[in-house]
């Protein structure tokens, strides 16, 4: 019986089987095939990372246009498609990690656990959390670090540490107006409150800011943001023991504790509704397992890698909120990260690997705020 020879789209091996799905190397065409289930040869498909063209022979060291994707693809020398960066002819591509050819690169994805934003010196500006969106400046690159933005903050991040986004087919934040008021839509499920409606802002029309502060026509201030956390607030313990009810939050372990949030503004000088929105936030209004187990309301150690095992742990309730007040001045106010801020500044440089985690409390903050009468 005939044996490694073809048969039409079939081909035979030394035995006189049929091969099927496997892979094989026809050295008289030097080229790669792949044999599906029933034996055809893969023709104008992908297997996997590499594709294979028309008469089955795989392609490698070329360019390929997938009609079905509407995408080019470059494959390598070992016939897999490209992803990240990629030299070619003296020129450097940038492809996504399913092989698509992004012709000018805007936006990357973070894909660590955690990913460090580095100054062009190499030192540790911040960090930011997995699935952030950065956006990304071409002509400041680095070789490997790539010259990005975030939340207010330039740098550069290792290249390895982010995936190229297709900005027609992925979410990218941004903000947009009901004509009330500006929101942050962080996700397709997912949107804060950051500033009152102007008359500079359009309805229906999508805004993008490297800061949170400066748009294409206008400029927001957004107080709370940037609050100096050591002013105390004006509202009293019985004010603030309504939020819950007010927020209809239900079974909190932190409901009726206006007194102690008072009493950590007065014993170290920060402020009450900070502490309050700031828990709000990290323990999801005194409900969360790392809240109810530790007493811990303000993430305070909950790593991202290991939130729970590594969070600090508190005697009870009050000592929870009072401890976690005294550690907020010792290890930020005092060292001049007195306000919420963003990844250039604040608190949010290093507290929380979440680009927008000052952006939340502050908004938070201006909702109780606004509940409460608008004293502050």
């Amino acid at each position: 019986m005939a044996s490694n020879q073809w048969k039409d789209a079939y081909y035979l091996k030394n035995s006189g089987a049929m091969a099927e799905k496997e892979w094989i190397f026809d050295k008289s065409y030097n080229s790669w095939f792949y044999l599906k289930s029933g034996g055809a040869y893969a023709s104008r498909e992908w297997i996997g990372a590499y594709y294979l063209k028309s008469g089955g022979y795989m392609a490698k060291n070329e360019w390929i246009f997938d009609s079905n994707y509407n995408a080019w693809y470059y494959l390598k020398e070992d016939g897999s498609y490209v992803t990240g960066s990629f030299n070619i002819k003296n020129k450097e591509y940038f492809f996504q990690d399913n092989g698509k050819w992004i012709q000018s690169p805007k936006y990357f994805k973070v894909k660590p656990i955690t990913a460090y934003i580095y100054s062009e010196s190499g030192d540790i500006l911040s960090y930011v959390n997995q699935g952030s969106i950065v956006t990304y400046d071409g002509s400041k690159s680095k070789g490997s670090r790539l010259a990005v933005s975030i939340s207010g903050l330039s740098g550069y991040m290792n290249q390895s540490d982010l995936a190229l986004v297709d900005e027609g087919s992925e979410f990218i934040p941004h903000y947009t107006t009901d004509g009330r008021f500006l929101y942050h839509e962080l996700s397709p499920y997912t949107s804060i409150r950051v500033a009152p409606h102007t008359s500079a802002m359009k309805i229906g029309k999508k805004y993008y800011s490297k800061d949170g502060e400066h748009f294409d026509g206008f400029t927001i201030k957004n107080r709370f943001l940037f609050k100096n956390l050591t002013e105390p607030t004006n509202y009293s313990a019985d004010e603030l023991n309504r939020v819950y009810s007010m927020m209809n939050i239900r079974n909190s372990r932190l409901a009726g504790k206006g007194a102690i949030f008072k009493e950590a503004e007065k014993r170290y000088g920060v402020n009450a509704l900070y502490l309050m929105a700031h828990s709000a936030l990290e323990s999801a209004w005194g409900r969360s397992q790392i809240a109810n187990d530790k007493n811990n309301f303000f993430g305070i150690a909950a790593y991202d890698t290991s939130p729970y095992d590594s969070a600090k742990k508190f005697d009870d309730v009050d000592k929870g909120i009072l401890g976690a007040a005294k550690w907020i001045r010792e290890n930020y106010i005092d060292r001049g990260r007195d306000h919420l801020g963003n990844k250039a500044t604040g608190m949010n440089v290093r507290y929380a690997s979440d680009p927008y985690w000052g952006e939340k409390i502050a908004s938070i903050m201006m909702n109780i705020n606004s509940r409460l009468g608008g004293k502050d």
